[in-house]
């Protein structure tokens, strides 16, 4: 009950606070309106809130994105394609349109579409580090089969410059170490999953990465030391890391039995 009251507050402060701004539009209050729900997951409403702001405008952007974002989420794919290509007929140029549809594709395992989708976003706008590390992560995905072309190092390409827009976005550089791990470069791999140790030191899964690494090549005390750290970050490690293969150069020492059974 205490959240359903907060939450409605929230939702008639944010529909007080755009009626009452200088200049706001109707429609504006029900995107302002939209965007709450959807943080909130209420869906259908955002729906609703959506559709009302293209009602009063049928020319609005953020209201066609918008419901491409809902539908997306709620996993109606067609829908959201569909919603975010009328966004695009309204603003040729809109970013956040031709983002979305590569994320709709990816799911849908479209990847020529998907990037087709992000390669017009960084023609629109050359800065979008997002794209760039998407488009890494989806040549990533068809690595077979770039790689029967020899072209697997399109998954390598995106990232340094996704690095040099945003140098501070540590998964831009775990992601690029993730690429170097898949092509059995190990030493590139540990660099940037390092790299993006030194930018948050608290996220687990990086050093779970380096452990992994540092096991292939037989490097033993680094990588207890780093599945250490963790699983102290997160359990939910023990169980990976007991599955994991890339662990068997030192499943039998005691150090790593110890981590993955440890004394209730």
């Amino acid at each position: 009950m205490k959240r359903l009251l907060t939450f409605s507050l929230v939702v008639l402060c944010v529909f007080l606070y755009v009626r009452c701004s200088e200049g706001a539009s109707p429609a504006q209050g029900h995107i302002a309106l939209g965007g709450v729900y959807y943080q909130a997951g209420e869906y259908d409403e955002a729906i609703a809130e959506f559709k009302k702001a293209i009602s009063i405008n049928p020319n609005y952007e953020s209201a066609y994105n918008g419901l491409g974002g809902v539908y997306y989420q709620a996993g109606e794919y067609d829908e959201a394609i569909a919603e975010f290509k009328k966004a695009i007929s309204v603003n040729p140029n809109s970013l956040r349109a031709y983002n979305g549809l590569g994320l709709v594709y990816s799911e849908q395992g479209k990847y020529d579409l998907a990037i087709e989708s992000y390669q017009k976003a960084i023609a629109i706008n050359p800065e979008d580090a997002g794209a760039y590390n998407m488009l890494g992560i989806i040549y990533g995905t068809q690595g077979d089969f770039y790689y029967k072309q020899d072209k697997y190092n399109l998954a390598i390409e995106p990232y340094p410059k996704a690095i040099a827009i945003s140098p501070e976005d540590a998964f831009y550089h775990s992601s690029l170490g993730s690429v170097y791990y898949e092509q059995g470069k190990y030493d590139l791999a540990i660099e940037s999953y390092q790299k993006a140790i030194a930018i948050n030191p608290e996220y687990a899964g990086f050093h779970y990465q380096l452990a992994r690494v540092y096991s292939l090549q037989d490097k033993k005390a680094l990588s207890i030391e780093f599945l250490r750290k963790a699983i102290s970050l997160d359990k939910d490690f023990i169980g990976k890391a007991e599955k994991e293969s890339d662990f068997d150069n030192i499943r039998e020492f005691p150090e790593f039995q110890a981590l993955i059974r440890p004394v209730e």
